[in-house]
């Protein structure tokens, strides 16, 4: 069977993939990069949020700046009617200045995604594919890729396309055993399990009991290994279930300490703060840690850890031991021998397909330790360093450094990652990357079109 034809192919269409079509929208260059049109894969059902609404978290982006990304008066008129559409609109407007839940967030974004799409195809060649999974690509040398696509029933389809951006979301970074034991000087013991963050973040209360009382009996502590939003969200999760659980107390094992997003230097300097202003301020925007600052609730609960050792009414102790591999502070690690299991919450691998050149043979891309290695727009590479031209990843797992268009500060090391981010700057160096391979020019695009992108304000 002949494969279906389209200019570009977004596989995945959860946050990341989304936010790249709203950019596309607003900037007007959707016609310029799929004048064949467009293939949506998504695995599930809904559109625009990925696996948001499972997370019993709040988020760490203000509801103002949900609204701003899908209610941009840059959006075609017809997005217009998401404000009558939609109850969760109404629901984040009365919570502006604040940070909703994530299951809030989820439906917003499926909302608007699922009217954006709706719209975009009585304009555009728009193929929709839900609850199809892709198995495979496989890079031509004329620079297309042919897809292997899985429905949930079985159906194989194939398809051609000239632009590939695979975001198909993340999986949890395995810590080593040796490492771990490293980390805290040899103890626990290696039969100690090892659990990642994400799960305790989504179960149910119920659940998190259910699923954690079995690993507890003689040893009563728990070990939350990392000092990122998901670690201070993980100890709000265990506290209030921690008398119920039998645990005596919690241990935060952290590298290196928490940092805190602030308005500007002098916000940060009245809570006794010390800023580098070379390395930690945003130089477009003059915010404090922008990038990589715990914001909200989070950074609420991460000052009660290291102020109190408490968090809210609970009684559970929690305790920060500040340590790094081969060493630590005095008496960092203490008595750990009481550990019943550790909680990691150290990042994210890129979820991909099988990836093949055009000789049959394995293709594999080359990875850091925060993920995917990408250029400056989005591309991945291959292990040798070399791009390939048409395939982009940015969302959870990979994504591209930090430049001087997007800002945040200097000292910020991971990937850029977020809602907003994929709304603006992201989605608008992707669209440049995409149309310098259009056209075959890595020095930059043709002077009449213009990818906008605004600066975040909060």
């Amino acid at each position: 069977m002949q494969p279906i034809d389209f200019s570009l192919a977004l596989c995945g269409f959860g946050p990341a993939n989304s936010g790249l079509l709203f950019s596309l929208a607003k900037s007007g260059t959707l016609t310029a990069v799929a004048p064949r049109g467009v293939l949506i894969i998504e695995r599930g059902r809904s559109l625009g949020s990925g696996s948001l609404s499972r997370y019993k978290i709040p988020s760490n982006t203000l509801a103002d700046v949900i609204l701003e990304c899908v209610c941009d008066e840059r959006l075609p008129a017809a997005m217009t009617r998401l404000r009558q559409r939609s109850s969760t609109i109404a629901r984040l407007e009365r919570m502006r200045g604040e940070a909703p839940d994530l299951d809030l967030v989820s439906e917003c974004l499926s909302d608007a995604a699922e009217l954006l799409v709706s719209d975009l195809s009585q304009r555009h060649r728009i193929a929709l594919r839900r609850e199809h999974r892709i198995e495979a690509v496989t890079v031509r040398d004329d620079g297309m890729f042919d897809l292997v696509l899985r429905s949930r029933s079985g159906e194989q389809v194939s398809a051609r396309v000239a632009t590939l951006v695979l975001n198909l979301g993340g999986t949890q970074a395995d810590e080593s055993g040796a490492s771990l034991r490293d980390l805290l000087h040899g103890v626990p013991p290696g039969n100690v399990p090892v659990l990642h963050s994400d799960p305790i973040l989504q179960y149910s209360e119920s659940d998190l009991l259910a699923r954690l009382s079995p690993h507890i009996g003689a040893r009563r502590t728990l070990v939350v290994a990392g000092s990122s939003h998901s670690a201070f969200s993980v100890i709000e999760r265990l506290a209030p279930v921690s008398e119920r659980l039998g645990l005596a107390r919690i241990v935060l094992a952290h590298r290196s300490p928490p940092r805190f997003y602030y308005r500007d230097v002098a916000q940060a300097q009245a809570f006794g703060e010390h800023v580098d202003v070379q390395q930690d301020v945003c130089p477009l925007s003059g915010r404090v840690n922008r990038l990589g600052g715990l914001r909200f609730r989070t950074a609420d609960v991460a000052r009660q850890v290291f102020e109190t050792q408490r968090l809210d009414r609970h009684r559970i102790a929690i305790e920060p031991r500040h340590v790094a591999i081969g060493r630590s502070a005095p008496g960092a690690t203490g008595d750990l021998s009481d550990v019943a299991a550790i909680i990691t919450c150290f990042g994210y691998r890129p979820r991909l397909p099988l990836l093949w050149d055009s000789a049959g043979a394995p293709l594999r891309l080359a990875e850091d330790e925060h993920g995917l290695t990408t250029d400056d727009v989005g591309r991945p590479m291959r292990d040798d360093g070399r791009v390939i031209r048409g395939l982009f990843a940015f969302g959870l797992g990979s994504g591209m450094s930090i430049g001087t268009e997007v800002g945040g500060e200097p000292s910020y090391r991971r990937r850029l990652d977020g809602i907003w981010l994929y709304h603006n700057h992201v989605g608008a160096k992707v669209t440049t990357g995409m149309l310098r391979d259009i056209h075959r020019d890595d020095r930059g695009i043709s002077a009449n079109i213009t990818v906008a992108s605004r600066l975040e304000t909060r």
